[in-house]
């Protein structure tokens, strides 16, 4: 259990995204890349800066995202939106980071009075960290690609992945 100690942070009240951003993604969510073992849709890096080019609210929300990662560790490699359908926890996985990440910043906007959540397996046991909303969980590559673990949301949600070197 140490390697939770050192290889994951909670972080409490990140930057909110605009409700518009919330509106237009959970309504384009079809748009969203597919991945077959998880219900949700993904928007990758090129979407992130179309919608800041349309959109000065969103240009305002990444802006200040990849600052508050800058601050964190380094600078931003890749980051991508999950329109994550709410089912938890559901698709299993280990993660596989854009080189040279060394950590995922991981922030939840999720429905009213919900939660976020990384499930990790380790040794057998089911380990759940919450993340309230607008929270962020920064957790480690080693971590993120040695255990299977699920993100869980009780509602429809969408999660701002940023990796970091």
């Amino acid at each position: 259990m140490n390697d939770l100690a050192e290889n994951i942070q909670l972080v409490h009240g990140t930057t909110p995204m605009p409700q518009s951003m919330l509106k237009r993604l959970n309504e384009n969510k079809e748009q969203g890349g597919h991945q077959k073992t998880k219900a949700r849709g993904t928007f990758q890096a090129h979407n992130i800066d179309k919608m800041a080019l349309e959109d000065e609210d969103a240009k305002s929300y990444f802006d200040t995202m990849v600052s508050f990662a800058t601050d964190c560790n380094g600078y931003v490699v890749n980051q991508f939106l999950n329109v994550n359908a709410g089912l938890a926890p559901v698709g299993w996985h280990k993660d596989n980071f854009s080189e040279p990440s060394t950590h995922r910043i991981i922030k939840y906007d999720v429905q009213s009075g919900q939660q976020g959540s990384l499930v990790l397996r380790i040794g057998g046991i089911e380990v759940e960290i919450r993340v309230p909303n607008g929270g962020a969980i920064i957790a480690s590559k080693a971590i993120l690609e040695r255990f299977m673990h699920s993100h869980g949301a009780n509602g429809v949600s969408i999660s701002h992945v940023i990796e970091v070197n």
